[in-house]
């Protein structure tokens, strides 16, 4: 919940740049940063933090964590919400997803589910050039 907050605080200072529209800035995030992308667009969390008043003008999250449920967490913003997530994540299965983007459509809300049935958790990261590599070092 804390990116949350500072979700809505960076919209507050985004949306007063000369430069920016306001009406035209979204919300994207990967994986922990796409399950904030995704729980900020719930109506109490935008109620309770979003001092500005300023709404984004659609929410993409990819591969989030959608297995935390939150009391009224149908009531979403008016707004496109766009979730991306590989079939295979072992991470963060796309299952607790799946449920969740049906209880939305069943609340008549505008979300989409996209599938990428040989991609797992993390599948753009080749496209920036190389892949993340963990290696375990000795303590």
């Amino acid at each position: 919940l804390n990116f949350i907050v500072d979700i809505y605080h960076s919209l507050e200072i985004l949306a007063k740049h000369p430069r920016v529209d306001p009406e035209r800035i979204v919300l994207m995030g990967f994986s922990r940063g796409g399950q904030a992308t995704l729980y900020a667009s719930l109506d109490r969390f935008n109620k309770f933090w979003n001092k500005s008043g300023v709404q984004f003008a659609a929410y993409i999250p990819f591969y989030p964590d959608c297995s935390t449920s939150y009391l009224a967490d149908t009531e979403v913003a008016a707004r496109p919400i766009r979730i991306f997530h590989g079939t295979p994540d072992d991470y963060n299965p796309v299952a607790s997803c799946k449920a969740y983007v049906t209880r939305l459509q069943e609340a008549k809300r505008d979300v989409v589910l996209t599938e990428y049935p040989d991609s797992a958790h993390g599948f753009d990261a080749g496209l920036i050039g190389n892949n993340t590599v963990v290696e375990a070092t000795g303590s």
